[in-house]
């Protein structure tokens, strides 16, 4: 049984029609290689009026996306459930009055086209600035992602699916989200934010979707990353040479009080304050360097 891009195999069904009202009592099938159940009714004896409680189990979630938005974007194992009711004399009626609730849940499956495990990884190892942004283009542009759970649950109104409950978790970190979707034209928005579980104290990562479902738009915010990413650079560079007393000696970069009372270790500056200390010592230098000389006094005293 075919209905639209939904191929259903081995479908069970027990309908019944009496007087304007059709009732589906029964409905299995399998779908997206897992199974469906479904049970609906359908109200014509005034304005149509569409009921539907549906259920699939074990789906693989890139049929599914393929099957509503036209994406590929991740793979797994899926569940869905969804209740909804819609009224209206044409479909497009019907989707612009539709209500109710849905979730989904996914399990051991891969995002594809970014690779945020590999990013992780690369945070802790980059020594170079110019890394930087070929970092994030091999990163954030191709790759996979495994994830271990994927959970979404949305309300529907007036033909409008909002969810605010979107989260993603895998190895490398978690990923929350919001998402809306309208039926009438078809379009959504959404943003979300993805935090490093080895990496704390890291900026996430942003995440922006907008424009049409079957082509959006995304935007990833990496500013704050990237600028925080050449501040540990910095201060790894700086590591090897900071207990010395050389010529970046840690007195001679964060000042001689640093030093402390003779005979003691001077204290280490926190790694994260290395890079400002460093500029605040070196326009310090350029100030005394650039300060006119004192005149003598014209009485010779």
């Amino acid at each position: 049984l075919t209905f639209g891009p939904y191929d259903f195999r081995a479908p069970q069904l027990r309908l019944s029609l009496e007087n304007g009202l059709m009732r589906l009592d029964e409905f299995r099938a399998g779908l997206f290689g897992g199974d469906v159940t479904a049970l609906g009714s359908l109200d014509a004896r005034a304005a149509p009026t569409l009921s539907v409680a549906l259920d699939l189990a074990g789906g693989e979630l890139a049929d599914l996306l393929q099957s509503f938005a036209g994406l590929r974007f991740a793979s797994g194992t899926s569940n869905v459930s969804a209740r909804f009711t819609a009224t209206g004399e044409s479909p497009a009626a019907m989707a612009a009055t539709l209500d109710g609730r849905a979730s989904l849940s996914a399990r051991d499956g891969v995002l594809h086209g970014i690779d945020l495990e590999a990013l992780s990884l690369r945070l802790g190892s980059l020594r170079q600035p110019g890394g930087i942004a070929a970092l994030f283009r091999t990163t954030l542009a191709s790759g996979d992602t495994p994830f271990s759970r994927l959970s979404v649950t949305a309300v529907a109104r007036k033909g409008v699916i909002e969810s605010d409950d979107i989260r993603l978790v895998h190895a490398a970190g978690d990923f929350t989200g919001r998402l809306t979707l309208s039926l009438a034209d078809w379009r959504v928005r959404g943003d979300g934010l993805f935090r490093f579980a080895d990496h704390p104290d890291a900026p996430p990562i942003g995440f922006v979707v907008a424009g049409s479902l079957a082509r959006p738009h995304v935007e990833l915010a990496t500013d704050a990353l990237g600028q925080w990413l050449m501040r540990q650079i910095l201060a790894r560079a700086y590591q090897p040479i900071a207990p010395s007393r050389g010529a970046l000696g840690v007195p001679d970069i964060v000042g001689e009080d640093a030093a402390g009372e003779k005979g003691k270790t001077p204290p280490q500056p926190a790694l994260e304050d290395v890079p400002g200390a460093i500029l605040d010592r070196f326009l310090g230098f350029m100030r005394d360097k650039t300060k006119p000389a004192r005149k003598p006094d014209e009485g010779g005293g």
